[in-house]
């Protein structure tokens, strides 16, 4: 019993410790319309896909700029090479969503609603139609077909891993205290 106390004592403060930093898995599509323009990051009637992933906690702002990792684009089934310089939140006053801005001057920025500026990005799964309401590529408007957007967490909440633990030592002492049962058949 001592053992048991010890192991809920533990459990009950991982739950309340919060992590020193977090990530968000961010992902989403676009469809361009036939007036987007040929750039490296853009194709009329072309399909863009990218994902990347987000430091949290980052400093909160309008533009909100959080460290990004793991950046991969395909367009059109082809990877475009290079990673963005940054990538801004903003809030959804500032028409929400980010931008994209890469090295070479495009910049695809993505409006819809404020998924990041406050400092971390809300895990969560964002589809159409409110997620992207415009894509712009280098200031041209008339770009987007369809899209989507899908964020979520990389590592689990300490909470979460606790009740894992929890849930572990449950079974385990379920196992252990199992008693022989004798099974007959008619």
């Amino acid at each position: 019993m001592k053992k048991f106390a010890t192991i809920a004592a533990l459990l009950a403060s991982a739950a309340v410790v919060t992590p020193a930093s977090a990530a968000t898995f961010l992902s989403g599509a676009i469809t361009f319309t036939g007036s987007a323009p040929t750039t490296a990051h853009s194709v009329a009637g072309g399909l863009a896909t990218f994902q990347f992933v987000v430091d949290e906690p980052y400093a909160a702002g309008n533009p909100a700029t959080p460290n990004v990792s793991g950046f991969s684009y395909i367009l059109n089934s082809v990877a475009v090479a290079g990673a963005p310089t940054s990538v801004n939140f903003f809030q959804s006053i500032s028409g929400g969503m980010f931008d994209l801005v890469f090295g070479n001057g495009d910049v695809l920025q993505i409006y819809g609603f404020d998924i990041g500026s406050a400092g971390s990005v809300t895990p969560g799964n964002y589809y159409p139609p409110v997620d992207l309401t415009a894509v712009y590529v280098n200031g041209s408007a008339d770009v987007l077909s369809g899209g989507y957007i899908s964020a979520t967490p990389v590592i689990p909440e300490p909470a979460t891993w606790a009740m894992l633990l929890a849930g572990f030592g449950a079974v385990g002492m379920a196992m252990r205290r199992r008693q022989n049962v004798r099974v007959s058949f008619a």
